[in-house]
């Protein structure tokens, strides 16, 4: 009987693997879907300021916004009524067709309300985590903060991560400043749509939605841009080692999702002149988030490999044409 019990016991934790990160600490990790190009995530989270801790009224009410727009989507999604199954059908078509390098940014909350880590010879005097917006006022400098880790699979370089991220941070800005402000013109001239008691003002939501994916984008984009400062020659060109607020580290644990299809390949920054290739199958991505935890990334993994998968056909087939 005991005996039973341990093989079951190994069986479950043999099926319930320890994640590889801790879900209650601050850290970026790279998930590379093609040899050029990654899925970047910061897990962020307002519950790592201490109890005594404020949260920002900010992430309070945006909290709450989001949580109340949550609850109407998932009520319009459990809804029998036949327009409404036709909208949830065509808002996720059109879900599925935002770029996932948006849900990267999103990642990245506002400079502002971010929770960093205080490094540990400083936590005789000050708390163990403080918001950066608070920095100033509690006379606080960067070399008193814990960098952030940023890991990566073996098989990646440290370089391509940052390059895509100074990539990110060039072109994203005024990318999503430009759509926001087109969205919030949208918005109120969709509004008298919502006089028809037919249907739901879908335009007016979406237009609604994607202000706010925008801006948070935005957002995100400035907070990496802040990341990535560093303490050398501007005018050159930046290494890993450069960074003020980053500490990149290869975690072997990521490179075994990618063994069983050995589809793993030497991930550069995306100038190399080698061709690129998609490194991803959906297997793999299922396996990537069982062996991490980072179940909330699986449905944006998913979507990043079919979109990469899809932009490398395209090119392939107008290099072919050429």
């Amino acid at each position: 009987m005991a005996s039973d019990q341990k093989s079951d016991s190994a069986v479950e934790s043999s099926e319930t693997p320890k994640p590889i990160f801790d879900p209650e600490s601050l850290y970026i990790v790279s998930i590379p879907i093609t040899t050029h190009r990654s899925y970047i995530f910061c897990n962020h989270k307002s519950t790592f300021l201490d109890s005594s801790q404020k949260v920002p009224l900010y992430v309070r009410a945006e909290a709450k916004i989001t949580g109340l727009a949550r609850k109407g989507w998932d009520k319009l999604r459990a809804s029998n009524v036949n327009i409404n199954k036709k909208v949830v059908v065509l808002a996720n078509k059109l879900l599925n067709t935002i770029p996932y390098d948006e849900s990267c940014l999103q990642s990245f909350p506002a400079k502002k309300v971010m929770v960093r880590e205080i490094n540990e010879e400083h936590l005789k005097e000050l708390p163990k985590t403080l918001v950066t917006g608070d920095m100033n006022e509690k006379n606080i400098s960067v070399d008193q903060l814990k960098p952030i880790p940023v890991y990566h699979p073996r098989f990646q370089e440290a370089s391509a991560i940052l390059t895509q991220m100074h990539q990110c941070r060039d072109l994203y800005s005024s990318y999503h400043r430009k759509w926001a402000i087109w969205c919030a013109i949208g918005v109120p001239i969709s509004l008298p749509l919502a006089i028809i008691p037919v249907m739901p003002n879908v335009p007016g939501f979406y237009l609604a939605y994607r202000l706010y994916c925008h801006i948070k984008a935005l957002m995100g984009v400035k907070n990496m841009g802040y990341l990535l400062e560093t303490e050398g020659d501007q005018s050159l060109d930046p290494t890993p080692a450069d960074t003020t607020h980053l500490s990149f580290q290869a975690c072997p644990k990521l490179d075994v999702p990618y063994l069983a299809d050995a589809t793993f390949a030497k991930v550069k920054a995306e100038d190399s002149s080698e061709n690129e290739q998609v490194l991803l199958t959906h297997d793999t991505v299922d396996r990537i988030v069982d062996h991490s935890g980072l179940e909330q990334l699986r449905d944006d993994l998913h979507k990043a490999l079919n979109q990469e998968s899809a932009r490398l056909e395209k090119q392939l087939s107008e290099e072919s044409v050429q």
